[in-house]
């Protein structure tokens, strides 16, 4: 047969004339196919003639099919991870579509509504992989050379047998070659191409109506179509006899070309009624159809759910898929599940200190009750589905989560997988030569895929003996490799400026690698980008091109960059993203990266937080450092016009830029108690005195004692639970009975709610209902005789 890539390039063509729809990559996917190989051609046709006229007598005797799911999941650290919400959200589209089930079927035509059809076809999320090991269906690959502009490549991250569970791969962008719109998906009709890429690539947006999605959820109902034989229905336009031209199902009127909107006396072909037709005369377009680009899908017909039993029933690939056997051994014949795997996930993985990360338990299945602990954290345990943990110490964290179902446990320990950087971070001016041995030891994560990617090397350096590189050389990942960098305190800058030395020659005069640098304000919870090199401007020795494994010898092949940074970064938490996409290129080097910049002659205040309270009577005031001085003045006083009896007055020399150094802290005793007081820091230099700071204030407690040492009250009072959106306990051990004031404050010390009550000896136990409160973190301070127990609580 020699006509089907007329079809598919026809079908093509039609596509490529509109600008800027969404489309289905079904035709443009089987255009390349050919042309690599002709074969396909011929395969092609021979699987489009397996669903061609009546149902076929080998049809099972069991009415529904049911399809095992495994849906893996491709994202960029997180970006386009979507929930197994979403995921079980789309797989709710795919069933009511494929049932007749979805609430628009009143949206059919009266026309049309005789030949709507059930197709009696089922997808279930298997719960049996490969191994034989428990499942949920899902397989999560963090990989963002693949999660974009991905193509048949990204089916060889993750895969698995097609004879036994339909494969869908999604991603945050398809690859388009040829058409104008976008590409929400594509698939492959069975037996027409390697089994082993059988499945749908879809974009995460067009999947399900939750979460990410941007759609209906439609994109997945059609792509599985192309999958089980079923063909666009303006396939090769208004074509001849229903029987053998255009989609060749006889209840689904030919159709002239790919049309987008929901026109209802859109009537493009007139020989609705050739061949075999259900039609005796010419009918409207079926823009109901979930095989056509129209908005207004809701429905398969009888004679494209006998083209998809067909090949259910004819397709040994796909009689294994459906068996009963098969059913068994992925988990899916009852369809119950039984609890076999704890798994989490987080909104964030690296944060800095004082932040706080949401965990979500993913575990499965029949879950009743969890049990978490997360080092490093606070609360460093909880029984909640959904904590929020606050981390105030940098470092690496483990994190563990036991689940069980009433009757047996499981569990699983993240190790490391938590990193909380400094806060503030490194002070300036700094400079980074990546003289170490470990990035991750020194707060830096990169990418890396498939043995390319960012990575510490001693093979070439500006200076010293150790630079990063981006290998590169012979990668054939057309997507990007990000490198992050620790935080930074640019927060006593008036103005800042990166430089970095960078290395790079192109491979061949079709490389178009790209650099391209990105700042955050916020600990990387947000990036900007900023600045980008490529083409001639990234090649930086004399070379045109270097079709070998690039490695600089010498200070020559280097180059310096420069980057303005506006007052917009200069925060305590900036952080520097070096992202590389990669074209036909070769390797990238950098080394010395320098932050400096204007510095402020002002100090900038850093602790007691302002308006802190529970201050003891000895406190340290300490700020940060400014350029080079000759003194700081600081001023404490017990009002902010700083004119009261009680004036202090101190100054201190400036030793250096480091903020740890003894001149930006001074050690205050002594102090009133339930006294509020005032501070402010300036600079002398040889121009004479800068402005004030601003003015911070802190009130020292009832007892002069700081919160940090009030640890002890018999024992610590415990808090449960911990996160809590309602009511929370408040346990006390006694040692002897009294009168206790529960007092929840606010961060900035107000209080917010209060409560007494008597004791006795031993745990006394008290319910407080916070969930009123608006969500964040309170303190609970228990008070008697002058002494104090104090816990954190967040609230959600």
């Amino acid at each position: 047969m020699k006509h089907t890539l007329l079809v598919v390039a026809v079908a093509l063509g039609i596509v490529s004339n509109v600008v800027a729809q969404n489309v289905c990559g079904t035709d443009q996917y089987y255009q390349q196919l050919i042309q690599e190989n002709p074969e396909i051609e011929n395969q092609l046709e021979e699987t489009w003639q397996i669903s061609d006229g009546p149902l076929s007598s080998s049809r099972s005797a069991r009415a529904k099919h049911i399809i095992p799911v495994v849906v893996h999941v491709i994202h960029d650290n997180d970006v386009g991870n979507i929930s197994y919400e979403q995921i079980e959200d789309g797989i709710r589209v795919l069933n009511e579509d494929y049932s007749r089930t979805n609430s628009d079927t009143s949206n059919t035509r009266a026309i049309f509504k005789s030949v709507a059809s059930d197709p009696e076809i089922e997808f279930r999320l298997a719960k049996i992989d490969p191994d034989g090991n428990c499942t949920n269906g899902v397989v999560r690959i963090n990989s963002p050379a693949y999660a974009y502009d991905a193509d048949n490549s990204v089916k060889s991250l993750s895969y698995w047998p097609s004879n036994q569970y339909l494969n869908f791969w999604l991603v945050e962008s398809i690859e388009n070659t040829s058409s104008t719109g976008t590409i929400l998906g594509y698939a492959q009709f069975p037996g027409s191409g390697s089994w082993t890429t059988y499945g749908v690539v879809e974009r995460n947006d067009a999947w399900g109506t939750i979460g990410t999605s941007t759609a209906d959820g439609r994109t997945t109902s059609h792509e599985v179509g192309h999958c089980l034989n079923l063909m666009h229905t303006f396939q090769s336009g208004c074509g001849s006899n229903c029987s053998n031209s255009g989609d060749r199902v006889c209840d689904t009127p030919p159709s002239l070309e790919a049309t987008y909107g929901c026109v209802t006396g859109q009537n493009t072909c007139s020989n609705d009624a050739n061949g075999s037709s259900t039609y005796s005369s010419d009918v409207v377009d079926q823009i109901e159809n979930y095989m056509s680009y129209d908005a207004c899908q809701n429905m398969f017909t009888e004679g494209q759910k006998t083209r998809m039993k067909n090949a259910l029933t004819s397709i040994s690939q796909l009689i294994n898929l459906t068996s009963e056997a098969n059913l068994i051994a992925t988990g899916v014949y009852d369809n119950e599940g039984v609890l076999c795997k704890a798994e989490f996930s987080a909104d964030r993985y690296v944060v800095c200190a004082g932040e706080s990360i949401d965990f979500t338990d993913n575990s499965y299945f029949n879950v009743s009750s969890r049990d978490w602990s997360f080092d490093g954290g606070y609360p460093s345990t909880s029984t909640s589905e959904e904590p929020t943990i606050l981390y105030d110490t940098p470092g690496t964290y483990s994190v563990t989560l036991e689940v069980s179902d009433g009757t047996s446990t499981v569990s699983t320990t993240e190790q490391a997988i938590i990193t909380v950087l400094p806060s503030p971070g490194e002070y300036m001016p700094f400079e980074e030569s990546f003289e170490f041995s470990n990035l991750e030891n020194e707060y830096w994560t990169v990418d890396t895929a498939g043995g390319y990617g960012w990575e510490l090397t001693s093979a070439a350096a500006y200076s010293g003996t150790n630079a990063i590189k981006m290998n590169n050389f012979d990668n054939s990942y057309f997507s990007y490799f990000n490198a992050y960098s620790p935080s930074y305190d640019l927060s006593n800058l008036n103005s800042g400026t990166l430089t970095f030395k960078y290395a790079y020659v192109p491979r061949s005069s079709a490389s178009s690698d790209v650099l391209r640098i990105y700042f955050s304000r916020d600990c990387g919870a947000s990036w900007s980008l900023r600045y980008a090199l490529s083409g001639s401007s990234l090649n930086t020795t004399p070379l045109t091109v270097q079709n070998s494994d690039f490695t600089p010898s010498s200070q020559s092949h280097w180059e310096e960059q420069s980057i303005n940074i506006s007052s917009n970064y200069l925060t305590e938490n900036f952080r520097v993203m070096f992202r590389f996409e990669p074209y036909i290129g070769n390797n990238l080097y950098i080394d010395d990266i320098n932050i400096d910049g204007d510095f402020s002659d002002i100090p900038v205040l850093n602790s007691p937080e302002n308006g802190e309270t529970g201050i003891g009577s000895s406190v340290t005031l300490d700020w940060k450092s400014t350029g080079e001085v000759y003194y700081y003045e600081m001023e404490l006083d017990t009002n902010d016009s700083f004119t009261s009896p009680t004036l202090f007055t101190t100054q201190t020399s400036w030793l250096s830029y480091d903020p740890n150094d003894i001149d930006t802290r001074y050690d205050a005793s002594g102090l009133m108690l339930s006294t509020t007081y005032y501070w402010r820091v300036r600079t002398i230099a040889s121009t004479g005195y800068s402005n004030w700071s601003n003015v911070w204030s802190f009130t020292v407690s009832e007892t002069g004692v700081g919160m940090s040492e009030l640890g002890n009250f018999a024992d610590e009072i415990n808090v449960y639970p911990n996160p809590t959106s309602g009511d929370v306990n408040v346990e006390m051990n006694m040692t002897t009975a009294d009168e206790v004031i529960l007092l929840v404050r606010d961060l900035r010390g107000a209080v917010v709610m209060q409560k007494q009550i008597s004791t006795s000896v031993g745990v006394n136990r008290t319910t407080l209902n916070v969930g009123t409160l608006s969500k964040g973190m309170y303190l609970i301070e228990a008070k008697t005789d002058g002494v104090s127990s104090i816990q954190r609580l967040v609230v959600q």
